[in-house]
């Protein structure tokens, strides 16, 4: 729920401009990846890009450069560089290259900016490859992972842009990986669990990136449920096995 109004000045926004639509989370489940699947599904532009709560765009003409050199390149995914607002040595260094891929290229690109590349923002995808791929967020949590992966898999042309499009505030409170890491519980390491056992049994069935991804996405989930599961006493191995 918003605390300062946000949604008020949204509805005035949409009201003046009929580009503009506003959807409330009060009526339907919360999460990112279901908010993302919602847009993806409702929306009816040519490209998509997404912005999350610790997200802030480093200039206003980010976009319009990213669009512009999307376009240019034909690519179904433009991949922009981010640096950490606390800390500017962190972030998405990224250089100005193109790719048609293959799965050598992309093991390769996975391989060389590992998590630093893989969050669904700072990204603009063409919705209409999106739809035709069917790519969607599975999860509410490693969702990113999840769905970059997907966004690989089907992509057959990606950009890289080293122009800086967002500052990452990793000290929001309000931030969805806050959340997780100061709020697990019982309840959200059980779902980890249970979401490694159905990728362990995906990655069984996988060839090539697909299970280069999946299995990336298996220790994410195996290194959460250590560290926030047994380290912080949240969950006892009998428990869990």
């Amino acid at each position: 729920t918003s605390t300062d109004n946000s949604e008020l000045i949204l509805n005035r926004y949409q009201s003046e401009y009929d580009n503009i639509r506003v959807i409330s989370k009060d009526s339907w489940d919360k999460g990112p990846g279901k908010s993302r699947n919602l847009i993806i599904e409702v929306a009816s532009t040519e490209f998509i890009y997404f912005i999350d709560i610790d997200d802030f765009l480093c200039n206003e003409s980010v976009l319009c450069d990213y669009l512009e050199r999307m376009k240019k390149d034909g690519s179904d995914l433009l991949i922009g560089s981010h640096v950490h607002l606390d800390n500017p040595d962190r972030g998405l260094f990224l250089t100005d290259e193109k790719f048609i891929l293959t799965d050598e290229i992309r093991t390769d690109l996975f391989a060389k900016y590992s998590y630093s590349i893989i969050y669904s923002w700072n990204k603009i995808y063409s919705l209409k490859w999106l739809k035709t791929n069917r790519i969607c967020n599975k999860f509410d949590t490693a969702e990113d992972l999840y769905f970059f992966g997907s966004c690989l898999t089907h992509a057959s042309v990606v950009s890289l842009s080293a122009q800086m499009g967002i500052y990452y505030d990793t000290g929001n409170p309000l931030s969805e990986t806050n959340d997780v890491i100061f709020n697990i519980d019982e309840r959200r390491i059980s779902k980890y669990i249970q979401m490694a056992e159905t990728f362990a049994v995906e990655l069984t069935l996988s060839r090539s990136f697909d299970g280069l991804y999946l299995f990336s996405f298996l220790l994410w989930l195996q290194t959460v449920i250590l560290r926030d599961g047994f380290l912080k006493g949240k969950l006892s191995l009998r428990k869990t096995f």
